[in-house]
C-alpha cells in the first residue's frame, strides 16, 4: 500500500481484492489459534471476504483545520446573533458529526448525576444517527462555562 500526501487529502493506493483476502485468511487463522488457546473468544475475520472483481477506490482524507482557520470561522460569527456559532463550538468540543449537532433539540441537552450531556439519538423522524445507536456525550467544562446547558433551557422557554 502506498500513500501520498497533498494539501487537504491523503491518497491511498489499495491492494487488489485477492491480496486482501489472503491477508484476511492469515488473520483469521491467527484468531482461530487464539480461540483454541483461550486468548480470544471470537474471530472477527470469520466469513469476511472482499469480492473478487471489486474496484479499488481512492480514499481522500482531509487535514484538520489550523488554529488560524478556526479563528477566522469564529471571527465571522457573532454568538449573540448567529446560532451557528454554538453548533461549531459543540462540534469542536464534543467531536460530534455536523449533522448530529444540527439535528439536536432543546430536550437533547440533559443532565445525569449533575453531569450535563447531549443525548445523540433518533428520537424524532428528522434525527439520524450513525449506526442507529444512541449515545450520551458529556458537555465539556468550557462549553458549560459558555452556557450551553443554559442555552437549552432558554430556548425551551421561548
Amino acid at each position: 500500500m502506498t500513500a501520498s500526501v497533498g494539501r487537504g487529502f491523503v491518497v491511498v493506493t489499495k491492494f487488489k481484492p485477492a491480496t486482501v483476502n489472503q491477508h484476511i485468511d492469515r488473520l483469521s487463522a491467527l484468531f482461530k489459534w487464539a480461540i483454541d488457546n483461550g486468548k480470544a473468544s471470537i474471530d472477527p475475520f470469520a466469513k469476511l471476504k472482499v469480492p473478487i472483481g471489486a474496484k479499488a477506490r481512492f480514499v481522500k482524507k482531509r487535514l484538520p483545520y489550523t488554529f488560524g482557520e478556526v479563528q477566522k470561522v469564529f471571527a465571522a460569527l457573532d454568538p449573540a446573533k448567529d446560532e451557528r456559532h454554538w453548533a461549531i463550538l459543540i462540534a469542536l468540543y464534543t467531536g460530534c458529526r455536523a449533522n448530529e449537532v444540527a439535528q439536536l433539540y432543546v430536550d437533547d441537552v440533559q443532565d445525569e448525576d449533575a453531569i450535563p450531556y447531549l443525548y445523540i439519538r433518533e428520537g424524532r423522524p428528522d434525527q439520524k444517527v450513525q449506526g442507529h445507536k444512541a449515545r450520551k456525550v458529556p458537555i465539556a467544562s468550557h462549553l458549560i462555562k459558555l452556557g450551553v446547558p443554559r442555552l437549552g433551557v432558554a430556548q425551551a422557554a421561548k
